[in-house]
């Protein structure tokens, strides 16, 4: 190669590393952002309410973040897919599909819910359909899917550091309402969600404000408009919500099924240690996330980024586990002295997730870049069945630790699975229309 062609190819990678760098710092920025100001929440929470609401409010979060994991049908990895290889025109009639169509399922899912858990599940007897904490819980899921939807079009769009004010605005707002809503007496799980919910609102409303900026063109979307969008991208979305769901629903159910298992005393113990340990996923995490979206689309720039991610990811995960480990009563007594005294071996034995979910975030962000998921699909059925099996029957065996253990024994058999069949998966990628992106009125996908 000529020294021309040395330079440009030089070039091109510093590029590469410099987004892959961006987004990875976007991530990375809002999951500390959210995870600080949460922890304010939750520390206001613990306490200015007894042990009890705040295990209920626990459940109530816990159940919104995951319906909006099932409510959010695929639409922010479509995004991701899509986005960048659109014009602004269909740029735009996406963002308003998925903002419509994510919130309104999720909705509606939140209602069945709702309705069910009110019926079935004595811990959430509070959701009852008549009272303000059913609706604030709608409407809190519906709208964590819809900043969902904002967050992913942003890693794409350009302004990756969009998703970091977003969520900086809609977690500091929620901690200042609660704050308000202690002093004036007001000590109810409704409160607290209706604060969690104002903050979201806002959140929501600079991120929409910043997308329209950034797809700009003089096209109406009507409801037309948006009717062929879902058509034609229902097939693509339903392949990403599959996998999506699959991926997601083990550490979204965990939460919701051990607060339907547990007393709330015992559900408030287990939000702070989840809320802790969740600092110790951050990097990893937002690791993995960055090399699927940088990569998405280029199976070489992947194969190459992605030994040398996951070696850091791992080695961070474990230097965080040991913090976890000896810092645990000194970062729950933030929480009061009854957290710090009851709740430091839970949260060293849930920290141990941390480097066992490395080997699962980083083996399926290859597979996205590579555009092989289909090929993931046996492992992410099975280890799903088995995180979920292995928290409920830990949960029926020995309450909270009986449910952190059986879930950390299914994250390790699949840590197991990918050492030893990984790196089948994502040799010779094979031509899967169910999983590459489909042609677009401009170029090929962007992942």
């Amino acid at each position: 190669m000529s020294a021309g062609g040395t330079t440009f190819g030089a070039r091109i990678a510093a590029l590469r590393r410099s987004r892959l760098t961006a987004i990875a710092g976007s991530i990375l920025g809002t999951q500390i952002v959210t995870s600080a100001l949460g922890f304010v929440f939750w520390t206001v929470a613990a306490r200015g309410v007894p042990p009890a609401v705040l295990g209920r409010l626990g459940s109530a979060t816990a159940a919104a973040l995951l319906l909006s994991t099932f409510g959010l049908v695929g639409c922010g990895t479509l995004l991701i897919s899509r986005l960048g290889s659109a014009t602004p025109a269909e740029q735009r009639r996406l963002l308003v599909t998925t903002a419509t169509v994510g919130p309104a399922v999720t909705g509606l899912l939140a209602c069945l819910f709702g309705i069910g858990a009110w019926l079935l599940l004595p811990a959430f007897s509070f959701l009852n359909p008549a009272g303000a904490t059913f609706w604030w819980l709608v409407a809190a899921a519906s709208l964590t899917t819809l900043g969902g939807v904002f967050d992913e079009a942003m890693l794409v769009l350009g302004r990756p550091a969009t998703q970091v004010v977003r969520n900086a605005v809609a977690s500091g707002l929620k901690v200042v309402l609660l704050g308000v809503a202690l002093l004036a007496g007001h000590a109810g799980v409704s409160w607290a969600l209706a604060a969690w919910v104002v903050g979201q609102l806002a959140g929501c409303a600079l991120a929409a404000r910043a997308a329209w900026r950034l797809t700009p063109t003089e096209e109406r979307v009507t409801a037309a408009g948006v009717r062929s969008t879902i058509r034609r991208y229902r097939r693509e979305a339903t392949h990403h919500h599959g996998m999506n769901v699959a991926l997601a629903a083990p550490s979204a159910l965990q939460p919701v099924i051990i607060a339907a298992v547990v007393s709330a005393e015992a559900n408030a113990l287990f939000t702070t240690v989840r809320l802790v340990s969740a600092f110790a996923f951050l990097a990893p995490y937002a690791l993995a996330m960055a090399l699927f979206a940088a990569s998405a689309g280029e199976p070489e720039a992947n194969r190459q980024r992605a030994r040398s991610v996951f070696r850091l990811s791992l080695s961070l995960s474990l230097v965080l586990y040991a913090v976890l480990f000896f810092g645990a009563p000194l970062i729950l007594g933030v929480f009061g002295r009854d957290y710090a005294t009851g709740s430091d071996t839970y949260l060293r034995i849930i920290g141990l997730a941390c480097p066992l979910l490395v080997f699962k975030d980083q083996y399926i962000a290859g597979m996205r870049s590579a555009r092989t998921l289909t090929r993931a699909m046996p492992y992410v059925v099975v280890s799903t069945a088995l995180e979920v099996t292995g928290t409920l029957l830990g949960a029926t065996i020995a309450d909270l630790t009986g449910a952190l253990v059986g879930w950390l024994a299914a994250l390790a058999l699949g840590a197991v699975w990918v050492v030893t069949f990984g790196r089948r998966g994502r040799a010779d990628p094979p031509s899967e229309p169910a999983v590459r992106a489909a042609p677009t009125t401009s170029a090929g996908a962007a992942r």
